[in-house]
């Protein structure tokens, strides 16, 4: 975009030293300066709500928070990426653990873990709403004892049958451990693919 800031209409040789200088002259530069400021003060506060920052800004408050909403980044090339690592149902890690139904919100990140006390069933909130998008979301269960059950998302329509120890929705490890799945979708939800990353054996 260009910048509605005009610095070529300010006369910057007016006053003339030496000589009377009509007052039209001051009243045109006053207000080229004011409506110049007004522009760099509009151009500022959009950049403050929509540009990319790496810090919080002097004038700001609170954490960064660089939210794309899903707008196209093309060409990218990253370093060091990291994803945060939420624990289900509340984020608080160590020995928490969760039995009966949890949901679990895209919102909170793509990576996300639980570790079950008992039985439990999976229910996916917040997918992307953008058409012609495809999320991700893996997930890691630990269970012990080992006949913990795990009842999938009725929206797993795609991979289930695949799954070890599945029966229809429901897997039922043999094995404690550490079960690592990954779930997808390409329709916001409406159908959710698993697939097994990490199955102990």
């Amino acid at each position: 975009m260009s910048s509605n800031i005009n610095p070529t209409n300010i006369n910057g040789a007016y006053p003339i030293a030496g000589q009377d200088n009509d007052t039209q002259g001051f009243r045109d530069n006053f207000t080229n300066i004011r409506n110049n400021l007004i522009a760099a003060k509009t151009e500022i506060e959009e950049l403050q709500t929509k540009a990319v920052l790496k810090s919080q800004l002097t004038s700001g408050s609170g954490a960064v928070d660089n939210n794309f909403n899903y707008e196209i980044q093309r060409n990218v090339t990253s370093y060091n990426f990291v994803k945060p690592a939420y624990k289900v149902p509340s984020n608080v890690p160590g020995t928490e653990t969760t039995t009966g139904p949890v949901t679990v919100s895209f919102v909170n990140g793509d990576f996300q873990y639980l570790e079950a006390g008992g039985p439990i069933g999976i229910t996916f909130a917040d997918w992307p709403t953008a058409l012609n998008t495809y999320a991700t979301l893996r997930m890691l269960i630990k269970t012990s004892p080992a006949l913990d059950s795990i009842t999938l998302d009725p929206k797993v329509t795609i991979g289930a049958n695949n799954l070890p120890d599945a029966v229809g929705l429901v897997v039922t490890p043999t094995i404690a451990g550490a079960y690592l799945f990954e779930f997808s979708t390409y329709d916001a939800g409406l159908n959710v693919i698993v697939t097994t990353l990490n199955y102990p054996s």
